[in-house]
């Protein structure tokens, strides 16, 4: 966990905020669904992300996005001693204890389609998947859940004091730049 730690510190996080004229906070899509969730007992590791976007709906896999770098950094981080694609969350789960779960279910293009209703939802479904699991570590990928889940209004990137589960949150992974 530390060298994961250390590789996620050399990057520079950037919030970008783009407007799409062609979407609106409520639309749906209805065709898309949810991704299915990867999660046992006492996992050394938890990512939980923002909601499935597009691109991973429609492969049912994690971070499927060819743009999102979420799959590179888990390996050049040391994180697992082997390459590893959006094909393998099953393999995560057994092979190293490594799960995956979405604060949102729903399919969205962008984080601002997500209302603040479905992310109070979304906190009383992880606090009983965390209760229920009880991971060692969990990392949230993405500012906007982290903040929802702790109830609060500003964080930092990086390990988290909060809390009664060890809280680690990074920047969404489509949005990470080397130094």
């Amino acid at each position: 966990m530390e060298n994961f730690m250390a590789f996620i510190s050399k990057y520079e996080y950037k919030s970008v905020v783009t407007k799409d004229r062609h979407t609106s906070s409520t639309k749906k899509y209805p065709e898309l669904l949810p991704l299915p969730e990867y999660i046992k007992d006492d996992l050394n590791l938890l990512f939980i992300g923002i909601n499935p976007g597009i691109q991973s709906s429609l492969k049912q896999h994690y971070y499927a996005n060819p743009i999102n770098h979420f799959w590179k950094c888990i390996y050049e981080s040391g994180l697992v001693p082997e390459k590893v694609d959006c094909t393998k969350e099953e393999h995560l789960l057994h092979k190293y204890s490594i799960g995956m779960i979405n604060y949102i279910e729903r399919p969205s293009r962008s984080v601002s389609e997500i209302s603040q209703q479905e992310f109070n939802s979304g906190r009383q479904r992880i606090e009983r998947l965390l209760n229920r699991y009880k991971p060692k570590v969990i990392c949230f990928n993405g500012k906007k859940p982290y903040l929802s889940f702790f109830n609060s209004q500003k964080a930092d990137y990086g390990q988290q004091d909060k809390g009664v589960f060890d809280a680690f949150h990074k920047s969404s992974s489509e949005k990470i730049s080397k130094k």
